[in-house]
């Protein structure tokens, strides 16, 4: 089995550090008109979010902008994660999944754990770095990084961590033992779309009651939390 994380609102809170890092190096490389505004960022690849921020802010989408505004963004978080006021919370259960999923893969089992994230592979692991999540527990990840620039979106991440989960083990995994754990529509849809099950969260901005009413893909289970250790690893595991 293969239990694929999503980081930001699913695994941990970070004071929104993210979008204060995004807002302020774009103001330090292109004016302090640069402005995050109304953008929808729950679910969504940053990879899409930040051409879209520039679209608005009138900066031009080039490789170059691009390439300059990623490397201050990562340096910008990773100063910010580093500020002693900033709250980090590891969200409810999540560490005591974890330590399930470990203790059942050390027992023989076959149960892998990985990420599935909208971050960039490095600002992903600077977020958990900064929660106390140590990154190499998750064997395999699909990031930002890897969607299908400019039109792809979380759709393309699942297949991406399955094959290196084929790599990394030498088998294939079906997608029906592949679960993915989020916060948002998108989560469950890039699941449901891919063959994959689905358990859904209400630790971010969606509600319970929305995340059930995902359509036209519904998660196949959805929690307010985590914290009920056991009822959890008896839904993936039973």
């Amino acid at each position: 089995m293969l239990i694929l994380f999503d980081i930001d609102a699913t695994m941990v809170l970070t004071s929104r550090s993210g979008l204060w890092a995004m807002e302020r190096a774009g103001q330090e490389l292109f004016g302090p008109g640069f402005a995050i505004g109304d953008i929808e960022f729950a679910g969504r690849l940053d990879t899409l979010i930040i051409p879209e921020i520039f679209q608005r802010c009138g900066v031009a989408v080039t490789e170059a902008n691009l390439r300059s505004y990623r490397g201050l963004y990562s340096l910008r978080l990773g100063e910010r994660l580093a500020d002693a006021a900033v709250t980090r919370t590891v969200l409810p259960g999540i560490a005591a999944l974890l330590a399930e999923i470990d203790a059942r893969a050390q027992r023989g089992e076959d149960v892998t754990a990985g990420l599935l994230t909208g971050n960039f592979e490095s600002t992903g692991r600077a977020k958990l770095a900064a929660c106390g999540i140590d990154h190499a527990r998750f064997a395999v990840g699909a990031f930002a990084d890897d969607a299908f620039y400019p039109h792809g979106s979380r759709d393309d991440l699942p297949p991406v961590a399955m094959e290196r989960y084929r790599v990394r083990t030498g088998r294939a995994i079906e997608p029906a033992r592949t679960v993915i754990i989020g916060d948002s529509p998108f989560d469950v849809r890039c699941a449901k779309v891919n063959g994959c099950r689905s358990l859904a969260v209400a630790t971010g901005v969606h509600t319970l009651e929305q995340l059930r009413a995902c359509t036209p893909h519904a998660p196949d289970l959805a929690l307010a939390d985590l914290a009920d250790t056991a009822a959890v690893s008896r839904w993936l595991f039973g």
